[in-house]
């Protein structure tokens, strides 16, 4: 009966290094938009909302960000962020 217990618990940390593993690799999603929103997940991740796609981001990238700036993001499948780029208006003379 143990070792069924330990068999599943084994096979539970296999199957999420291997998403993990895919999550991390190519192909990668990209929105343009403002941001729109920051929340709190229920599990504390944090989360922000651009161009209607919720992205997960880390705490300083979070506490970073204002609602309402211009960005880029390149997220995986699993929704999390890998590089997020702030836009600027084009100015300049002409």
């Amino acid at each position: 009966m143990r070792l069924l217990a330990v068999l599943r618990r084994m096979s539970a940390w296999l199957a999420h290094w291997l998403w993990t593993l895919k999550d991390a690799l190519p192909p990668y999603e990209n929105v343009d938009g403002l941001l729109e929103s920051k929340e709190m997940g229920a599990d504390g991740n944090h989360l922000v909302c651009v161009g209607s796609v919720w992205v997960e981001v880390d705490r300083q990238t979070y506490n970073t960000l204002v609602v309402g700036e211009n960005l880029r993001v390149r997220y995986t499948r699993g929704k999390r962020a890998i590089n997020i780029d702030r836009l600027l208006p084009g100015r300049g003379p002409g």
